[in-house]
């Protein structure tokens, strides 16, 4: 489980902060903050998780809607 946790940390920083809309890079730190406080209970972070979850869905369909013609 720590492993899963760590690899979605990592996967999470792979893109440059500039990138990232601010509310999407919030609800990131919130999430890897969540995770780090609570390594050996996971499961703990579900709102936080949920939380990114619909934040990236929203700005992807934003972005799908920008991009369309």
């Amino acid at each position: 489980m720590k492993e899963d946790i760590e690899d979605m940390i990592a996967k999470m920083k792979r893109t440059p902060p500039a990138d990232i809309p601010k509310d999407v890079a919030e609800r990131q730190e919130a999430l890897i903050v969540c995770y780090r406080n609570n390594q050996t209970r996971p499961l703990d972070c579900w709102a936080e998780v949920e939380e990114f979850k619909n934040v990236v869905a929203h700005e992807q369909r934003k972005f799908v809607a920008n991009h369309q013609r």
